[in-house]
């Protein structure tokens, strides 16, 4: 199925699919650090030679980004949970470039492929499922939304979820699964 795009109009609501710019994101990098006061100043160690890691509140070190992010969490908790899920989006060419056609076909589990929009400047781009976040509602600026999924689109980015997350397929839509068509 083929990605495609609508403009919302209603400028008061966040929903899934909705593709923000300007958004901060952030996400634990691959070796953990911990910092911890020490004659005064922030002493950065790794979790894996600190031997009394999280015995107290740590404070870790994380990325932070500001780009382009998807919602990924249903209408229903995007409009009344505090804590929602997102998913950063990066252009295609951050990939390897003998990775890009695989991504283009959707044929990686951890990445869903966003094709081009000319009416926002998207450009080709992914979803990184393996960088999903829990992110405050209060943090998210509508005035940031560019584009929203269309409703075909949004059963595509079920789709990739389920596989990404149980590595199965849909080998087609069952009237039974509860997919938003709103």
């Amino acid at each position: 199925m083929t990605i495609t795009y609508i403009q919302r109009t209603d400028d008061q609501k966040i929903y899934q699919g909705d593709i923000l710019k300007d958004t901060i994101f952030h996400y634990l990098p691959p070796s953990i650090l911990i910092l911890r006061e020490k004659n005064g100043y922030l002493e950065a160690s790794k979790i894996e030679d600190t031997q009394d890691a999280f015995n107290n509140r740590e404070i870790i070190m994380a990325h932070a980004e500001k780009g382009k992010i998807i919602i990924v969490s249903h209408h229903c908790d995007v409009h009344h949970k505090p804590l929602i899920q997102i998913a950063p989006i990066f252009p295609i060419t951050k990939l390897p470039s003998d990775q890009q056609p695989s991504c283009r076909n959707n044929k990686m589990f951890n990445h869903c492929y966003l094709p081009k929009n000319e009416n926002t400047g998207l450009e080709e781009s992914y979803i990184n499922f393996q960088l999903m976040s829990f992110y405050p509602m209060a943090l998210l600026e509508i005035s940031n939304r560019i584009v929203s999924l269309s409703d075909g689109s949004i059963n595509c980015l079920h789709e990739r979820l389920l596989w990404y997350f149980t590595r199965k397929k849909l080998k087609e839509i069952s009237p039974e699964l509860p997919l938003n068509t709103s």
